[in-house]
C-alpha cells in the first residue's frame, strides 16, 4: 500500500510570499505515495492526501505567488490480477489571504490517484474530496493591477482491464462545499474553477462509469474588474456508464463595482458510448451584477 500523507491545522504568517529568493512560487505539497505492483496479486491501493484547516495570512506588498497541491496517491498495477485502487484526495476549508503584490497568484490543486490498471479488473479511481467551504481574499488594490486564482478538483481515472471491468472514475468535489473569491480593491480578479469527475476504464466484460463533478455555490466579489471561468465536466463513462455521470453548481454570484465583468460557466454530463444518453448537468442559478457605470 501506498503511504498516506496529512497535513492538519497548519497557520502560515508571511510577508512576501514566494518560492526561494523570490522566484517561482512557494510550495505547500502533500502527496500520498503510490500502490505497489502485483504480478499474482492485486496491485497496492495507493495512499490518501489530506489538507485539513490550512490558513495563509500574506501580507506583503510585493508580487505574492503561493502553490497548494493535495494529490493522492496512484494505485499499483498488476499483471495477474486486479489494479489497485487510487488515493483519496481531502480537502477541508483552507482560508488564503495575499498581500498588496501588483500580480499575485494562487493555485490551490485538489486531486485523486489514478486506478491501476489490471489483468482482471482495473482499480478505482481516487476521490477528490471537498468537506468545508473556501475562503480565499486578495488585496489588488490599483486599477491595474491583477489576481489570479486557479482552484481545481479532479478525480481520478479509472484503471484499464485487460479482462473484466474497467475501474470506477473517481467523483471530485462537493455540492455542498462552497467557494468565496473576494478582491478587495480596484484590481482585475481573475478567477479559473474547475471541477472533473475522473473517467471509467476500459475493460472486456464492460466499461465502468465516471465520476460526477459537484461544487456548491461561487461567489466572486471585486471592486474592479472580474474575468472568471468555472467549468464542470463529469466524467466519461464506457458502454453504460456514462448516464451515470453528472455535474453540478450551486449558485454563481458575480459582483463588481467598475470594470469589466466576464463570467463564463460551463457543465457537461459524462458521455455514454452506448448511445442510451450521457449523465445530467444542472446550475443552481447565476447571479451577475456589476454597478460600473
Amino acid at each position: 500500500l501506498g503511504g498516506n500523507a496529512q497535513l492538519i491545522s497548519t497557520t502560515i504568517n508571511g510577508g512576501a510570499i514566494t518560492g526561494l529568493g523570490g522566484i517561482g512560487p512557494a510550495t505547500i505539497a502533500i502527496t500520498g505515495g503510490k500502490g505497489g505492483d502485483g504480478s499474482t496479486s492485486n496491485g497496492g491501493s495507493g495512499g490518501t492526501a489530506g489538507l485539513f484547516g490550512l490558513t495563509v495570512n500574506g501580507t506583503g506588498s510585493s508580487t505574492e505567488d503561493l502553490s497548494v497541491s493535495n494529490i493522492g496517491g496512484d494505485g499499483g498495477n498488476s499483471t495477474g490480477a486486479s489494479g489497485g485502487s487510487g488515493g483519496t484526495a481531502t480537502l477541508a476549508g483552507p482560508t488564503v489571504t495575499m498581500g498588496s503584490g501588483g500580480n499575485n497568484t494562487l493555485t490551490i490543486l485538489n486531486q485523486g490517484g489514478k486506478g491501476g490498471d489490471g489483468a482482471t479488473g482495473g482499480g478505482t479511481g481516487g476521490n477528490a474530496q471537498l468537506t468545508s467551504d473556501t475562503s480565499i481574499t486578495g488585496n489588488a488594490a490599483a486599477i491595474t493591477d491583477n489576481f489570479t486564482v486557479g482552484f481545481s478538483n479532479i478525480g481520478g481515472n479509472g484503471g484499464n482491464a485487460t479482462s473484466g471491468f474497467g475501474g470506477l472514475g473517481g467523483s471530485a468535489g462537493s455540492s455542498g462545499s462552497n467557494l468565496a473569491i473576494t478582491n478587495n480593491g480596484g484590481g482585475t480578479l481573475h478567477a479559473t474553477v474547475t471541477t472533473t469527475g475522473g473517467n471509467g476504464g476500459t475493460g472486456t466484460t464492460s466499461n465502468a462509469p465516471g465520476g460526477n463533478a459537484a461544487l456548491g455555490n461561487v461567489t466572486l466579489t471585486n471592486g474592479g474588474a472580474i474575468d472568471a471561468t468555472i467549468t464542470n465536466t463529469a466524467g466519461n463513462g464506457g458502454s453504460f456508464g456514462g448516464s451515470f455521470s453528472n455535474a453540478q453548481l450551486g449558485t454563481v454570484t458575480a459582483t463588481n463595482s467598475f470594470g469589466d465583468l466576464h463570467l463564463t460557466a460551463t457543465l457537461t454530463g459524462g458521455a455514454d458510448n452506448s448511445g442510451t444518453g450521457g449523465g445530467n448537468a444542472t446550475i443552481g442559478g447565476v447571479n451577475a451584477q456589476s454597478t460600473a457605470e
